[in-house]
């Protein structure tokens, strides 16, 4: 059984890993989508070929690929082609429950009037990488519309068309918080929202120090170039200055000054653990193994935080001399 107006629409790219498992859960749907509009933003692994195949046996499948769409571009190209009138969107890395369009659905009917649909994610533990991950970066858990949700995120959300029409449509220059950019623009508009806490896919996560170093660069850099730098970017700048003038009391007054950021960078890690837990409780964060892996990781973050400072603020400076 298909929803009859709705066109779920998944950007992609690089994505052969996971693809596969993504698309058997996108084929358990009941009801599933009218359609399945899945553009690749050029890929050069597996990933249009994986794609074709699924649509060789599923006809509501089909494939739009671009050369080099960032996921903003991606998203706005299946949309565009989509024919329905609502929109759900959610992303590749992802696993999507049998129930998930259904509970999405139910929201929207149950509030009536709702033009926007968020529902939620959960992250896949398999590792203790994986554990310490959802503890140094995720989103934490609210409740909202009756239950738990995290977000807004494109992994789990149903729309009209003509809110993307309003807004006009996801940047297309940004590798990253192109999201977020949308969501601020909807928020500016009258749209009506609706929370959809038990539509909740399952979200994959770095499974690597280096992956997540990688993402976060990227994060940061894109971030910065969507406006949005005030505040992250800021947070941690502050901080490490603040560390730094206590290196610098230290070495000019007393070594007890060297307490001052190890403790505020404890205290900022155990605050960020305590409000990331599972709402289940607290289980996962009091493991001994996660909770130095999970301080590590936003050492890593904050590195990587810089560095993408850098590589904007360096690319800036080309820019201007160029004009």
């Amino acid at each position: 059984m298909n929803v009859p107006d709705v066109s779920l629409i998944v950007p992609v790219r690089q994505e052969a890993a996971t693809l596969g498992r993504f698309l058997g859960s996108l084929a358990t749907l009941e009801p599933g989508p009218a359609e399945i509009v899945i553009c690749d933003g050029g890929s050069t692994d597996a990933s249009p070929d994986i794609v074709r195949r699924w649509a060789s046996v599923d006809p509501r499948i089909r494939l739009i690929e671009d050369a080099d769409a960032y996921p903003g571009r991606a998203r706005n190209l299946g949309i565009l082609a989509a024919t329905h009138e609502w929109i759900a969107l959610t992303d590749a890395g992802t696993i999507v429950p049998p129930d998930w369009l259904h509970r999405l659905i139910e929201a929207r009917d149950r509030s009536g009037r709702a033009d926007v649909v968020y529902g939620t994610y959960e992250p896949i533990l398999e590792s203790p990488m994986q554990q310490a991950a959802a503890l140094a970066f995720l989103a934490p858990a609210r409740l909202d519309g009756g239950g738990y949700t995290r977000g807004p995120s494109t992994a789990s959300m149903l729309m009209r068309r003509s809110v993307w029409d309003a807004v006009g449509g996801f940047p297309e220059h940004l590798r990253a918080a192109e999201d977020l950019v949308f969501f601020g623009r909807v928020a500016r508009t009258d749209a009506r929202c609706a929370a959809a806490p038990k539509a909740a896919v399952q979200w994959q996560l770095p499974s690597s120090i280096h992956a997540v170093f990688r993402r976060f660069r990227v994060f940061s850099r894109h971030t910065l170039r969507a406006g949005l730098g005030g505040s992250w970017h800021y947070a941690v700048v502050r901080m490490y200055l603040a560390a730094l003038a206590a290196i610098v009391l230290a070495l000019v007054h007393s070594p007890w000054w060297l307490l001052l950021p190890g403790l505020g960078f404890a205290a900022r890690a155990w605050i960020g653990i305590w409000r990331r837990r599972p709402p289940a409780g607290p289980a996962i964060a009091l493991r001994p193994e996660t909770v130095p892996l999970t301080m590590l990781l936003l050492f890593v973050i904050d590195v990587a935080m810089f560095l993408g400072l850098l590589e904007w603020a360096w690319g800036r400076k080309k820019r201007y001399e160029a004009t």
